[in-house]
């Protein structure tokens, strides 16, 4: 893996740290960074953060199972030390690093057992080997330690298989119980529609009811106006007749004074002008 997977470290960084002969991750978390900070131009801060992550890197490469590949996809997540990966999600971890979720949860259980381990040592470290039974001690506080930490690891997988089988009995039951509504559903609906159905035509037998006593009304009132409407007819018959012979008369009394005198002239004078007097 290459030391620009480092957060902070550029190839700028990476070509000073080559020069001093710090190329490879794994020669990085061997150095001391005070002893590098006197032959790199980069800070002693910056250098102690660099050779902490690298160092993180090879514990996360130490873990059972992890492969090279694997350990690429996690420091490309941002995973770059064990305690990262046992502070975070591990299905944020898995979605984030493209691997399975049951895998992360491994890696998290063995970093747990590493850090019980860990412990011991230390407090084993601690201990003067010189006074009685201190070795004895130290050896049965171990494997009880160590043989706890696995029942540790143990009992946070069955935990986890628990877990996952009753968010899958909780699925399964939601999912029964929408099934069975979406079952009762249609049957709900076609009750409510078969009730719509029946208001509707009960409805509809009220305006036809309506309607027939409306026409029935109409068809009284129509009847009721004829008389009137005959005599108004039979009037207005009346006084087209009186005015039509008014207009004949009047039509006579023009042509007896006025067209019959003007004709008679008229025919005078042709027959001055023939000569026919």
């Amino acid at each position: 893996m290459d030391l620009t997977a480092l957060k902070g470290l550029g190839p700028a960084r990476q070509d000073k740290l080559t020069e001093a002969g710090i190329a490879e991750i794994p020669a990085l978390a061997a150095a001391d960074a005070d002893e590098l900070a006197d032959h790199v131009d980069i800070p002693e801060a910056t250098l102690e953060d660099f050779v902490d992550q690298a160092r993180g890197i090879i514990a996360l490469a130490d873990l059972e199972d992890v492969s090279d590949e694997d350990l690429e996809r996690l420091v490309d997540a941002g995973i770059r030390a064990p305690e990262s990966l046992q502070a975070e999600d591990p299905m944020e971890i898995a979605a984030a690093a493209g691997v399975d979720a049951d895998r992360v949860e491994a890696w998290q259980d063995a970093v747990a057992g590493s850090d019980v381990r860990a412990e011991v040592e230390e407090t084993l470290e601690d201990m003067d080997p010189g006074k009685p039974g201190v070795v004895e001690s130290a050896e049965r506080i171990q494997e009880s330690t160590l043989e706890a930490s696995d029942e540790v690891a143990k009992r946070l997988s069955e935990a986890r298989v628990v877990l996952e089988e009753g968010i899958t009995d909780a699925r399964v039951k939601f999912e029964d119980e929408v099934l069975a509504e979406a079952r009762i559903l249609p049957l709900k609906a076609r009750e409510d529609a078969e009730a719509f159905l029946e208001d509707v035509q009960g409805n509809v037998v009220v305006l036809r009811e309506a309607a027939d006593d409306a026409l029935v009304r109409i068809e009284g009132q129509i009847q009721a106006g004829l008389p009137v409407f005959k005599n108004k007819l039979d009037e207005a018959a009346d006084q087209a007749e009186e005015g039509a012979r008014e207009v004949r008369v009047r039509v006579e009394e023009i042509r007896d004074k006025e067209l019959l005198p003007k004709a008679e002239g008229l025919k005078t004078k042709v027959k001055n002008l023939l000569g026919l007097d």
